[in-house]
């Protein structure tokens, strides 16, 4: 049987020179459909980065956005009151980036295999792009996170 993946693509613009360790990278990401109906849910099946610079990230995913919404350049602050909110986290390691010919580098997180749930009144996933060390990446991100909707 074939199974349907929804690759979602979002273009994370970092508008700091360098954000901070632990602060957002680009705001909060929708994840618009990521799971076939209202409350549904999905695997996470890989997670695809391009950057200018090879950086650590983690990218929480959550069902709905956390209290004290954070912009880019923003501590990612998640509170007991967004307990419930959260779904996972996914570690993009510096040292699994390629270069590129192109002076850009590229990395791809397979095998997640992390099952998110929707809120009951949405198909929407929510996630931020958290940088655990300064991030010397002053251009644009290009993320794509893989659903399979069950």
């Amino acid at each position: 049987m074939a199974r349907f993946i929804n690759s979602i693509q979002k273009t994370v613009t970092i508008t700091d020179a360098g954000p901070n360790a632990y602060d957002v990278v680009g705001g909060l990401l929708t994840f618009s459909n990521a799971v076939r109906e209202k409350g549904g849910s999905a695997y996470v099946r890989s997670v695809k980065l391009a950057g200018v610079v090879a950086v650590a990230y983690t990218l929480w995913l959550l069902n709905a956005d956390i209290v004290t919404t954070a912009a880019d350049d923003a501590p990612f602050t998640i509170v007991v009151a967004d307990e419930l909110k959260y779904l996972g986290h996914i570690l993009i390691p510096a040292a699994n980036y390629v270069a590129a010919q192109s002076a850009f580098n590229v990395c791809t997180v397979r095998n997640v295999n992390l099952m998110v749930k929707a809120a009951a009144t949405t198909q929407d996933i929510y996630g931020y792009l958290v940088a655990p060390v300064t991030d010397p990446d002053t251009t644009t991100i290009y993320l794509t996170v893989d659903f399979e909707p069950i």
